[in-house]
């Protein structure tokens, strides 16, 4: 009884929503590859949105939150026309990364974001770089490079497609938090999910090629949104409220692992040495970093 109320304080309580939606955003890079390998990158992301816009407008509607809907988009007409710019940009990248250097290295590649957002602090927000900070940096920077460069498969420029996605992505999220003060969390997946079905769409009829695809190819297309496009930003932003951010952000570094997991039971897959050492260390620098920024 002791341990369950335990786990049932406020603290607790976000740390378990942080670790739900990292089970939830893990399942994204290694499902997704299934539909990539099954039509092309296009249809890939139109039926995920699509699949995401379907899931997320009932919760809209459960929560009665769409008639912010037009309020949001009114209030902050040009931010979220960047955004969603942003949007398209960073989730096409993630689909090439995704298909040319698989769902793990992706995942690991994709931490090296929040470097990315602490340079960004540092130079907009005149934050504090300390030495610790410098210590993980190049351990991330190390690791990085370990994933690039190892004599196994040496990913070289096709690292380019994850490390565009991520510095972008990372740029929105740094909009929303400089620019967007008080915004409901399911209003911002709704419209995220709603734009990239029409610009997707879109790119499809005038440029693309629509590829049909059925069976469990479209089960996982139509499930798998629901855990990672939805639910893990909800669950996180939930946990926001319950626990510290700078600690919640160490817990979404167990996510590569959990992608790690995933291929295992899909595919049998085991990492490669280099996929050990080089996200071992990207992983142990992105937790000095965070730990760092956490006592400026």
């Amino acid at each position: 009884m002791f341990i369950f109320e335990l786990f049932m304080t406020q603290k607790y309580k976000g740390y378990l929503l942080a670790i739900a939606s990292v089970f939830c955003a893990a399942a994204a890079p290694v499902f997704v590859k299934i539909v990539i390998d099954a039509s092309n990158i296009e249809t890939t992301g139109f039926f995920w949105f699509l699949s995401a816009l379907f899931w997320s407008s009932l919760v809209l509607f459960y929560k009665k939150r769409y008639q912010l809907i037009v309020p949001t988009v009114k209030k902050f007409p040009m931010t979220w026309l960047i955004l969603v710019i942003l949007f398209l940009a960073s989730y096409v990248l993630w689909l090439y990364s995704v298909k040319k250097i698989g769902p793990v290295n992706t995942d690991f590649v994709t931490l090296i974001g929040f470097l990315y957002m602490v340079f960004l602090g540092t130079i907009f927000l005149k934050e504090r770089f300390r030495a610790m900070e410098y210590i993980g940096a190049l351990l991330a920077i190390a690791g990085l490079l370990v994933i690039t460069l190892n004599p196994t498969e040496n990913l070289g420029w096709k690292i380019i497609f994850i490390l565009s996605s991520t510095i972008i992505w990372n740029s929105s999220r740094f909009i929303i938090k400089t620019k967007i003060q008080q915004i409901e969390p399911i209003i911002f997946v709704f419209i995220r999910n709603i734009s990239m079905v029409v610009l997707l769409g879109l790119y499809i009829v005038l440029f693309g090629e629509f590829i049909n695809i059925g069976g469990m190819v479209l089960l996982v297309a139509f499930l798998i949104p629901l855990f990672s496009t939805v639910l893990q930003h909800l669950t996180m932003f939930q946990a926001y409220k319950y626990a510290d951010f700078s600690k919640l952000a160490i817990v979404t570094t167990l996510s590569p692992f959990v992608v790690i997991l995933y291929s295992y039971f899909v595919w049998d897959y085991i990492p490669h040495g280099y996929q050990w050492l080089g996200g071992g260390l990207v992983v142990l620098g992105v937790i000095l970093l965070k730990i760092r920024r956490k006592k400026i």
